[in-house]
C-alpha cells in the first residue's frame, strides 16, 4: 500500500476522482487557499498561505491601492488579485472593516449596492 500526495489544478480534480474512485481508500480531498511555489536546490516545493496571512495581504493591498471606494464587485476582484478566493470576498471585507481599514456605506434609496470605503 502507498500514500500519493499532490496538487492540482481545479479544473482537473473532477478527473481525477473518477480516475482514481475505484483503487484509492480513505480519499481525502482539500483546497489549498494558495500554493505558492518554491525551487530549492533543483526541487520544487508548495506550501500553501495561511487565513491569517491572506488577511494582512489583503488589508496592505488595500492601503496600498490608490482606489478610494470599492463596490462589491471590484472589492470581489482585489481580494482575487490578494490571492484569496472570489466566493470569500465579504469574509475578507469584514476583516478589513474590523481592522479600521475599510467602511461601509449603504447606497442611497433605491439602490441597493454596499460601497466599500478605504480609510486611510
Amino acid at each position: 500500500m502507498f500514500r500519493i500526495e499532490f496538487f492540482l489544478d481545479d479544473k482537473h480534480v473532477p478527473e481525477v476522482l473518477r480516475r482514481v474512485a475505484g483503487y484509492a481508500r480513505q480519499l481525502q480531498v482539500m483546497p489549498v487557499v494558495e500554493a505558492t511555489t518554491a525551487t530549492t536546490k533543483g526541487k520544487s516545493t508548495r506550501s500553501a498561505i495561511s487565513s491569517g496571512e491572506m488577511q494582512q495581504r489583503f488589508i496592505e493591498q488595500l492601503r496600498k491601492s490608490e482606489v478610494d471606494e470599492y463596490k462589491a464587485s471590484t472589492l470581489r476582484d482585489a481580494v482575487v488579485a490578494a490571492g484569496g478566493s472570489a466566493q470569500a470576498y465579504s469574509y475578507y471585507a469584514k476583516k478589513a472593516i474590523d481592522a479600521g481599514v475599510l467602511k461601509k456605506r449603504k447606497g442611497k434609496a433605491g439602490n441597493t449596492s454596499m460601497t466599500y470605503i478605504v480609510q486611510r
